[in-house]
């Protein structure tokens, strides 16, 4: 066994080493954040993160060393070919070599960058929504952190930021991040609910400090790009140990890292707590997870796009109102929206909207949709953009 066969050796038992190690301080550190005193936790949480830093740089390692592994004993393979001339000699060549070359393959593939335009929608600049970037502005100065100067209008119904983690640097550094806000959104949600729930995300960026859970966020975020990359690629690129090492680490550190990811929502949630009213935060999450859930999977920029051959859809987002005192349809009868060919029962048709929120509406709610200039524009510019996909 030589130097690189060792070296592969110690990388995958290192990684797998510090991948138990990371395991067991995730939920140390969940523990101390619920029962320690304040120095305690930051003991923990600069321990934990100073580890995943040097897993995070272990597991690329590894990445890159197993092709090289590969390549190695394909060679050695080669070189027994010659001298014993035999099918066994062969085989194990052929094996080596197929190993080799789409693990190298699958490391380039995976490494490659792809610009996920899928779901940046429409850009909105100051023009467009000025009072969207005063509050992003706000926020930022609150929070003590860069502002985030680029919005995106996106067709579903998602409040988010969004970071394209392509590179190394980018998990310990982070990535120029964007907004990413959803048009169905906007139509049901008040402007103080997106005020609250842009501060949620701000919050996870404040001081610029880099938290276990941002940094888990960006290695997951970072992997299941990979792993799309290699999916994308199809069988040949991944039918090979290099691909499963990369897709078998994209599912399961996000699972042993999970509660470190739950801190930094628990601790957004106080930040945030210094803004707004505990009850105002509570009612917004409720709302927006169960509307969520409603449009999930009917206004999404991929499933609500025009089929080949298919009449264009009108307008979809006139029949979300933000008028909560109507409860009508079941999500069947909002699927109808995309599907119903009747121009009278398109106008007819209301998303359900779920009893077990109703407590939580107040009486009177600016809507969000009137942080945007020309919100039947921007209507029409979305659907658009799903028409011809």
């Amino acid at each position: 066994m030589d130097f690189i066969e060792k070296l592969c050796l110690f990388c995958l038992g290192f990684t797998s080493v510090l991948g138990l190690v990371c395991a067991w301080l995730d939920k140390s550190y969940y523990e101390a954040n619920r029962q320690s005193n304040r120095f305690t936790q930051e003991l923990y949480e600069l321990g934990y993160l100073g580890l995943l830093k040097i897993f995070t740089l272990s597991l690329f390692a590894t990445f890159l060393i197993l092709p090289i592994a590969a390549f190695d004993i394909a060679v050695k393979a080669f070189q027994n070919m010659i001298t014993m001339t035999n099918d066994l000699a062969f085989i194990l060549f052929a094996i080596a070599a197929w190993v080799a070359i789409t693990g190298l393959m699958a490391l380039i593939v995976a490494s490659r960058r792809y610009r996920q335009t899928e779901n940046s929608g429409l850009p909105l600049s100051i023009n467009e929504a000025p009072e969207l970037h005063d509050l992003s502005h706000q926020l930022a100065v609150e929070f003590n952190c860069n502002k985030i100067k680029k919005i995106f209008l996106t067709a579903d119904a998602r409040i988010r930021i969004r970071e394209d983690i392509s590179r190394l640097d980018d998990i310990y550094y982070g990535h120029t991040p964007t907004w990413e806000i959803g048009l169905a959104a906007l139509q049901y949600l008040s402007e103080q609910d997106l005020k609250i729930l842009m501060a949620l995300e701000y919050a996870h960026y404040a001081n610029n400090r880099t938290t276990p859970g941002r940094l888990v966020k960006s290695l997951s975020a970072r992997l299941a790009m990979m792993s799309g990359n290699l999916t994308r690629a199809g069988f040949i690129v991944t039918f090979n140990p290099v691909a499963w090492f990369v897709a078998y680490s994209g599912v399961i550190i996000p699972r042993f890292t999970a509660k470190g990811e739950e801190i930094a929502e628990i601790q957004a949630r106080v930040l945030v707590a210094n803004l707004f009213n505990e009850n105002d935060i509570q009612r917004t999450l409720t709302r927006y997870d169960v509307e969520t859930e409603v449009y999930r999977e009917i206004i999404q920029a991929a499933g609500a796009r025009r089929r080949p051959g298919t009449p264009e859809l009108e307008n979809i987002y006139q029949h979300i109102r933000f008028d909560r005192r109507f409860a009508s349809l079941s999500r069947q009868a909002a699927e109808n929206i995309l599907t119903s060919g009747k121009r009278a029962g398109r106008r007819s048709l209301m998303i359900k909207r779920l009893a077990e929120t109703a407590y939580f509406e107040p009486a009177l709610e600016r809507p969000a949709t009137d942080y945007l200039a020309d919100k039947n524009a921007a209507e029409e510019k979305m659907m658009q953009l799903i028409n011809n996909a």
